[in-house]
C-alpha cells in the first residue's frame, strides 16, 4: 500500500499530468479555431474585395454612360444651332449603347450581302465618337450609314422598307 505522502504525490502528479493534457488540448483547439477564423476572414475579405471591385466597375460604366449622354445633350443643341444658322460644323454624338450594331445593320441590307462587326476595329465602347465622321450628312451613302449603325448599335429608326433614296 502507498503511504499518504506517496499517494498524495501520485494524485498531484496525476492531476498535474491531466491538467497539462487539458491545457495542451485547449491550446491545440484554440490554434485550430484561430486558423479557421483567419481563413474565414481571408475568404470574406477576398469576396468583399471582389464585390467592391465589381461595384466600382459598374459605377465607372454608368458614369461613362452619363458623361456621354450629357455630352450628347449639349451636342444636339449645338448641332441644331449649326443647322439653323449655317455657321460652324456638326459634331458627332458619343456612343451610348454597348456592343456593335452589325446585326441591326444586316437586318436592313437587301440581298445576301452582310456587314460584319470587324467593320470597326477596335470595337467602339460607350463614350467613343466615330473616327470616320463626315459633317456633310448629305454625302453619306448606304455603306456610311451602315457603318454608323454598327458603330452606334442603333438603327436610327431606319427600317428595311424605307426608301433609301430619301
Amino acid at each position: 500500500m502507498l503511504s499518504t505522502d506517496a499517494g498524495s504525490s501520485y494524485i498531484q502528479d496525476s492531476i498535474h499530468t491531466r491538467t497539462q493534457l487539458l491545457q495542451d488540448e485547449m491550446s491545440t483547439g484554440m490554434q485550430l479555431f484561430q486558423d479557421e477564423m483567419r481563413t474565414g476572414m481571408q475568404i470574406f475579405h477576398d469576396e468583399l474585395h471582389s464585390h467592391l471591385v465589381d461595384v466600382e466597375d459598374r459605377l465607372a460604366t454608368v458614369f461613362t454612360l452619363l458623361e456621354a449622354q450629357n455630352y450628347n445633350a449639349r451636342v444636339v443643341g449645338r448641332n441644331a444651332w449649326v443647322v439653323t444658322s449655317d455657321i460652324g460644323s456638326l459634331t458627332p454624338l458619343r456612343k451610348t449603347l454597348r456592343g456593335d450594331g452589325s446585326s441591326r445593320a444586316n437586318e436592313l441590307i437587301t440581298g445576301s450581302q452582310t456587314i460584319g462587326s470587324a467593320l470597326i476595329n477596335p470595337p467602339p465602347v460607350v463614350g467613343d465618337v466615330p473616327t470616320a465622321w463626315n459633317e456633310n450628312l448629305a454625302s453619306y451613302n448606304h455603306r456610311d450609314i451602315h457603318h454608323l449603325i454598327v458603330f452606334y448599335n442603333d438603327d436610327f429608326g431606319i427600317v428595311k422598307e424605307d426608301d433609301l433614296a430619301t
